[in-house]
């Protein structure tokens, strides 16, 4: 009788273990499909259940009810609930020291997730220390998957968002390398470096190579719509670089898509998201020279970061620096110099004053003094710029170098003559060695005319025609492009 009732205890016992397994399962399973489809409430509500599963069946000292608050951290870091998202992974990543699971793939994840919420919220450094930690233990601890590219890629997005360019585009050339070794034809992957790569090119203004990555980037996720987040996110970047080629047919293409998904998701709306969409739309707007349309735009953008408190956001920086622009392009200097400061002042606080999104509000302030006749003081702001950018992408970049021929100009209306001749012949040197015709022939244009003040009109003279016979030579009969030289 009495291993009777042993055998059935036993039983009933295994039995309720199999209905809790089934259920969990049932959980997990039911979490990965809403965070898949981006219904990111009702995830939060399941990632709440395996959460109390895991404390009724397993305790809190379990691995799983660990990961159930990472899973709790990220759905409410998709929500923008951040220092709830904060909360659930600083508790994790304590519970899985506690635990002694301080070299496991979960609690380098749960690294990793912390570095992107601490970048989101502009806490570089702190987010720069997990995301070296994930990838040290990964490097001690190697697993056969792709959790330390990842890291990688994090991190080089990481220092894009610092300003750190070269090393943000080495970072994630050793991401994209190893994934490609891990997966060569499972673009899924690593599609994220792709995009992550682009925009480090897009950065360094090196347009025509963020092009070819986005492009490959855009044809698998045009393809597979994986997330209609990452989606939208990635082709606002595909409209501004196209706008930045000229490729305006693209890009209206490409803005449809986006206006497509939105108004079928207007949950959407109310995300951060939107501001990608209403800033997109008023570049586009500024390419059509639309000027009252892309104004109402950026407000719309402007005031959407500042009603849902996405005041740290690149957007929100980016549409004051466009309003700038704008206004410049109006000639409303007034307005300009109103959006100038604001640029100034939301650069100072997000970056700091070495990062070069400060550096170009700087460069947008001295444009502006320039239009006020203000040369000494535009001259003081285009060298403070100079230095960052120089120091961030070396001399050799584009950037510095458009900051090289803003110096020339700047010296040559102040009379200082031998400067202006110094930072014109670096302009030259550059656009000649770089096999690049047009930039050649402006730069000659621009030092016949230093030379022009300077009383040089012969070598004047000579510098004029030969940017011109360049420009006739590669442009024949449209004389549209060498109007200015003539």
């Amino acid at each position: 009788m009495g291993k009777n009732l042993l055998l059935l205890i036993t039983l009933i016992s295994f039995n309720i273990l199999l209905n809790a397994q089934g259920l969990f399962d049932k959980y997990k399973i039911d979490f990965d499909r809403l965070r898949q489809q981006e219904k990111h409430d009702s995830a939060l509500f399941v990632a709440k259940q395996i959460n109390a599963w895991a404390l009724q069946n397993e305790s809190d000292t379990s691995l799983r009810y660990a990961v159930s608050l990472i899973s709790i951290g990220r759905t409410f870091s998709a929500l923008q609930l951040l220092d709830s998202s904060k909360y659930y992974f600083d508790n994790a990543i304590a519970l899985l020291e506690k635990q002694s699971r301080s070299t496991s793939i979960e609690y380098t994840d749960c690294l990793s997730s912390l570095g992107i919420l601490l970048g989101n919220i502009g806490d570089f450094k702190h987010a720069e220390q997990k995301y070296l930690l994930a990838i040290d233990i990964r490097n001690k601890f190697p697993t056969k998957k792709g959790h330390k590219p990842k890291y990688q890629n994090n991190l080089g997005y990481l220092y894009l968002k610092m300003g750190m360019y070269d090393e943000a585009e080495a970072m994630i050339q050793a991401s994209l390398k190893r994934f490609v070794e891990l997966y060569p034809s499972d673009t899924a992957k690593f599609a994220s470096v792709l995009h992550s790569l682009a925009m480090v090119y897009h950065k360094k203004e090196d347009y025509k190579k963020a092009d070819d990555w986005l492009l490959k980037w855009f044809s698998y996720m045009d393809r597979t719509m994986v997330s209609k987040v990452t989606y939208i996110e990635g082709a606002k970047d595909l409209v501004v670089n196209d706008l930045m080629l000229g490729k305006i047919k693209h890009a209206e293409q490409v803005l449809s898509k986006i206006d497509s998904l939105i108004s079928k998701n207007t949950e959407l709306k109310k995300t951060l998201l939107y501001e990608d969409v209403l800033f997109a739309h008023g570049k586009f707007e500024m390419a059509q020279k639309k000027w009252d349309n892309a104004e109402r735009l950026f407000n719309a953008c402007i005031q959407f970061c500042e009603q849902n408190n996405f005041t740290t956001s690149q957007e929100y920086l980016e549409a004051h620096i466009e309003m700038v622009s704008l206004f410049l392009k109006e000639e409303n200097v007034g307005k300009a110099k109103s959006f100038s400061q604001k640029a100034l002042s939301i650069a100072k606080r997000i970056y700091g004053i070495h990062h070069p999104s400060y550096a170009s509000c700087l460069r947008q302030e001295a444009n502006l003094l320039n239009v006020y006749g203000l040369y000494q003081d535009a001259l003081e702001l285009y060298l403070l710029a100079h230095e960052i950018m120089e120091e961030v992408l070396g001399e050799n970049s584009n950037i510095v170098i458009g900051l090289c021929r803003s110096l020339g100009v700047t010296y040559r209306k102040l009379g200082l003559y031998k400067s202006s001749e110094y930072y014109a012949r670096k302009v030259l040197d550059y656009y000649t060695n770089n096999e690049d015709k047009d930039g050649e022939s402006s730069a000659l244009n621009n030092l016949g005319y230093l030379y022009i003040d300077y009383d040089k009109l012969e070598l004047a003279k000579e510098l004029i025609k030969k940017a011109l016979l360049i420009r006739v030579e590669k442009y024949q009969t449209d004389t549209s492009k060498y109007l200015n030289i003539i």
